[in-house]
């Protein structure tokens, strides 16, 4: 394993990907491979002026060495819950009302670490991404709010942090 990882530090960037492909699932592919995926045949996609897609910035930068050491077999630098924080401002998650993941550093419950095929780095998109955990069944409890007419959660709510309950806006 030593020889690998001693091939891993001059290797390309496909052949390091091809090598470790061969011993981990889940291996991002190389920066010059990356492409959003976009699904052609989605009607929202068809309709959109250009395409919805997001690449974390320093994923295509700086590749894997910002979050992950390269001398310590990838492992990320800091533990996951803290990763996020390490670039973006600790101060704009702070607030009266915190939405839960954000206050345990769940970011990848919502957003993906590397590319998505929706904005924001996003899981999926509108609703979808707050009915992952936010049921309609447990929405219909709920006096004064909307079901199936709410077609974008963010209408009314903060996705983050808000000074009133609920994150409304």
């Amino acid at each position: 394993m030593a020889a690998v990882a001693v091939c891993m530090g001059c290797a390309s960037e496909e052949a390091r990907y091809r090598m470790l492909s061969r011993f981990f699932d889940g291996v991002p592919p190389p920066v010059s491979e990356v492409a959003v995926d976009v699904d052609a045949e989605s009607p929202e996609i068809e309709e959109a002026p250009e395409p919805k897609g997001s690449i974390h910035g320093p994923y295509t930068r700086d590749g894997c060495e910002r979050c992950h050491d390269k001398a310590n077999a990838f492992a990320l630098r800091v533990e996951k819950t803290k990763l996020c924080l390490t670039c973006h401002d600790p101060e704009e998650f702070k607030g009266p009302v915190v939405h839960g993941p954000v206050a345990v550093g769940q970011c990848l419950s919502c957003h993906h670490h590397h590319l998505s095929k929706f904005p924001h780095l996003l899981l999926s998109e509108g609703s979808d991404i707050c009915n992952r955990c936010h049921t309609e069944e447990m929405l219909k409890g709920i006096e004064k709010h909307p079901t199936e007419d709410a077609k974008d959660c963010l209408t009314c709510h903060e996705a983050h942090v808000s000074e009133k309950p609920f994150l409304l806006k």
